[in-house]
Order: structure tokens, then C-alpha cells, then sequence
């Protein structure tokens, strides 16, 4: 196996080595660009990428493979390249994108690396792969790479789901978890409804029309005839002398008769027993970053420069909402009262992309989204929900003052014009209260609503 370190303008360094591990790295006197791992071997260069990725210096360099490889291999490479100039290429695709993120570098957090992690490679999902000798099933290998000591992939995935930085995309597979350890690891057993005791077998009775008694079918065989060994009657019709009962299945500990057996689940792990609609379903699918999660990826802070209170008056999501539903209630109650929500798209920021760089497009969006709240009142609060749009709720605002701002905004937007003429362009709505407020529309249907202006 051959790892191929990539530097800007210089010769690569190629190491030939059967197992890259992190002493390869703390011997090297540089820091690469890049790094192609080529080798037939998909263990160990699955092994090379792991060891890449869990090294925190170099866990959010561009890594490449020869070799398409597995699905383990899939989750944690860059892509596939054939040379070391086609790689140099991708990598300043990702070294543009990482120019827009503060302290890309410094992401100590796993959660910090994570996202950051995804930002610069817009399209990457988290992949589940399969692996019975898993404790999970389904593992993350990017997840297991990047996790802090101490953690569990399982309960940081929730918890970054449960946050809105990451969402489900593509269902793999539902898991049934054991209700008391969570383990997947389940043995399905065939006990009796009765008294749960496994020694059950399978019968086939017969059912004696003469006096109604009912055994299984040797019971009735006697010198080569069908009797009943009850009150011995012969039987030689079934329908006319017996039948044969819907009951199947006999019960060695306690001696009942029953059509079907009871299904339970065995915890592999801690032995727990629960019948099947009482486990934890799971289910498992690929995880892609949301607008939060890259609006926190490209933060000063870990807490995102766009949430925070002291920066531009942007709320959280579940606060600015709080206070529009608040607002709505006012106005409910008090028809005298009004309020305005104002929303504003960015629409044409694939074409200043195109046009200045990625890199320059953004730093302009992220200035003009700044100087916003030269604009704003001091009772207004914002939300950045969406990279390119934001909301603002303006108490006490009627639609002239609404239209005033909105007017304001595109002088704004004028101003931002460079020398060829490359400009920000919005789309802009405004709601007001209480004449555009429909009877029952709360704060998560007035802002959907509005959102559907903004398309």
C-alpha cells in the first residue's frame, strides 16, 4: 500500500507502507494538502483512513483512494482519483470552502468537526454501514472516527438530530431494540401462551365426536385402527366420527393444547425477555447536515455566530417562534395591536458564486446580512433559518413601516453592487397583523405561510 502526502507546488511524498498508523504521521515534518492512499488491500486502507480521520490535525483533510473500495471506505474518503494532480484539484475545491469557516483547524469539538467536516463537502451524508459483530448492527464509521472519548455514536447522532443540525434522508432499515439495555442483538423464541415455557412441539390432534375427547393423533392409533382411547369407538370417517381441531402445538411443561405459539424476544445481552410490540424501534438511514447545522459550521463560536443574542439580534429558531406566537396572542386579544413579519431571500447567490468565487459570494452575503441590523429597530429580533434567508418580527409595526424597511434593504442591496456590476438579489414578503392573521394560524403556520412567498 502506497500513501501519497500532497503538497501545494511541491513533489509529494509517497510512503510504502502494510499499516498506516498515527506514528506515520508524527514523523513527518510537513503538513500535506492532501493525502491518495492506493493499495488492493481494502482492510488496511480502510485502517489508513481511520487512522487519518480520528487524528484531530489532519481529520478534516481531503483523502483519496485508488480504489473504490467498501462501504466503510465510501463513508470516509473524498472520492476516488487516479493521480495525484486530479486530487490536488478536489482538495482546492474543499480549501475553498474551509476559507469560509473560522478556526477550521482548531475544531477541537466533535461536534464542531463534524459539521465543518460536512460543510466542506456539501452533499456528504452520514452512511450507515452494516456489520452484525457491531454492538449497534449499523455503524457510522465517520461518526466512530470523530467521536470524543467517553461518548457513544448512537446517543451523539440522536442528539445532534434531536438539535436540527443533521436530518434523516434515505431509511436503510428498522431496528427492534431490547427495552432495557437497547441492544439489537434479539433471539425470537416459540413459547407457550400459557405458562412461557419453551418446550413446546408440534401435534396433530383428533377430535372424538363419540365423547369429545382430544389427544394427539398416536394416542388414537391402536393394532393398526383409529380408535378413541377413551370410550373406543372406531373411527373411520373424519366429519362423521371425528375432525381435527384448530390446535397444533402441545405444551410439554404444562400439558396445553393451542393453534399458535407465543413469539418473545430474548435479549442476547442482558437476557431480558419482551414480547415483540413492547421492543424500541430504531429506525436507521443516512443523516445530511440542515441550514442550522451549516450555519453553525461556518460560526466564530460553537455556539453559532448566527443564534447568538450579542451578535445582529438573531434568535434561535424555538425563541424567535416563542415570540411571534406571543405576539400573535396579543393580538388575539387586543385587535389594537399590530405587529409585522418580514421575510427576505437571497436569490441569486448560485450566480454571484459562479461569477466572484465562492469564497467572495459568501463573505458578501455574510456582510450584508451584518449590516441588516443597522436597520433594525430595538425591538425587533431576527431568525436566520436558512443560509440565504432571514426573518424579522417588528412589533408595534404597521405596513408602512414594513415597506419603509423592505425599501431600505434595496437601497442595501444596491450599495452592494462591485465594479462589473455583480449585485445582491432578494425576494422579500411582509405579513401584518391583525389583517393578514387567518382564524387558528399559529407561529409555525404564519411562518410557513410566508415562507411559501419567499419561493
Amino acid at each position: 500500500m502506497f500513501v501519497t502526502l500532497c503538497q501545494q507546488d511541491h513533489r509529494p511524498s509517497r510512503i510504502e507502507t502494510e499499516r498506516f498508523d498515527v506514528a506515520d504521521i508524527q514523523d513527518l515534518a510537513f503538513d500535506p494538502l492532501c493525502i491518495r492512499i492506493e493499495g488492493e488491500d481494502t482492510e488496511a486502507v480502510n485502517h489508513a483512513l481511520q487512522t487519518i480521520r480520528a487524528h484531530r490535525p489532519w481529520s478534516l483533510k481531503p483523502v483519496f483512494t485508488a480504489m473504490p473500495g467498501d462501504e466503510v471506505t465510501r463513508a470516509l474518503h473524498d472520492g476516488v482519483c487516479q493521480s495525484d494532480q486530479q486530487a490536488l484539484a478536489l482538495a482546492r475545491d474543499i480549501e475553498t470552502l474551509a476559507q469560509s469557516v473560522n478556526g477550521l483547524e482548531d475544531a477541537g469539538h466533535q461536534d464542531q468537526r463534524l459539521l465543518r467536516f460536512m460543510f466542506t463537502r456539501p452533499g456528504k451524508q452520514l452512511q450507515p454501514v452494516k456489520d452484525w459483530r457491531h454492538a449497534d448492527v449499523y455503524s457510522y464509521p465517520l461518526l466512530e472516527c470523530f467521536v470524543d472519548p467517553g461518548e457513544k455514536t448512537g446517543e451523539w447522532r440522536t442528539r445532534l438530530l434531536r438539535r436540527g443540525l443533521l436530518q434523516e434522508h434515505e431509511l436503510y432499515d428498522r431496528l427492534r431494540l431490547c427495552g432495557s439495555c437497547s441492544s439489537p442483538h434479539l433471539n425470537y423464541v416459540d413459547v407457550c401462551p400459557n405458562c412461557g415455557d419453551i418446550h413446546i412441539e408440534s401435534k396433530k390432534f383428533i377430535h372424538c365426536f363419540t365423547c369429545g375427547h382430544v389427544a394427539p393423533q398416536e394416542a388414537f392409533t391402536s393394532d393398526g385402527i383409529l380408535a378413541c382411547p377413551k370410550c373406543l369407538s372406531a373411527l373411520k370417517h373424519i366429519g362423521s366420527d371425528y375432525d381435527r381441531p384448530l390446535e397444533s402445538f402441545l405444551c410439554s411443561a404444562c400439558e396445553q393444547r393451542f393453534a399458535e405459539p407465543e413469539v418473545v424476544a430474548s435479549c442476547l445481552q442482558c437476557g431480558d425477555t419482551a414480547k415483540p410490540d413492547e421492543l424500541v424501534v430504531r429506525p436507521v438511514a443516512s443523516c445530511q447536515l440542515t441550514e442550522a447545522g451549516r450555519l453553525m459550521a461556518r460560526g466564530d463560536d460553537f455556539m453559532g455566530l448566527f443564534y447568538s443574542v450579542e451578535n445582529l439580534k438573531f434568535q434561535r429558531p424555538q425563541v424567535f417562534l416563542h415570540m411571534l406566537d406571543w405576539q400573535i396572542s396579543i393580538t388575539r386579544r387586543y385587535p389594537d395591536n399590530h405587529f409585522a413579519l418580514v421575510g427576505i431571500r437571497i436569490t441569486n447567490a448560485g450566480q454571484l458564486a459562479e461569477a466572484l468565487g465562492h469564497v467572495s459570494s459568501m463573505k458578501l452575503v455574510e456582510l450584508f446580512i451584518r449590516l441588516l441590523s443597522e436597520y433594525m429597530r430595538d425591538a425587533d429580533i431576527s431568525m436566520r433559518d436558512q443560509e440565504y434567508r432571514v426573518w424579522f418580527l417588528m412589533p408595534h409595526a404597521d405596513a408602512s413601516d414594513g415597506e419603509g424597511f423592505l425599501a431600505r434593504v434595496e437601497r442595501l442591496c444596491e450599495q452592494s453592487a462591485d465594479a462589473e456590476g455583480n449585485r445582491l438579489q432578494i425576494q422579500s414578503c411582509g405579513l401584518f397583523a391583525p389583517a393578514d392573521l387567518e382564524d387558528g394560524e399559529n407561529a409555525e403556520l404564519l411562518l410557513a405561510r410566508a415562507g411559501g412567498l419567499l419561493q
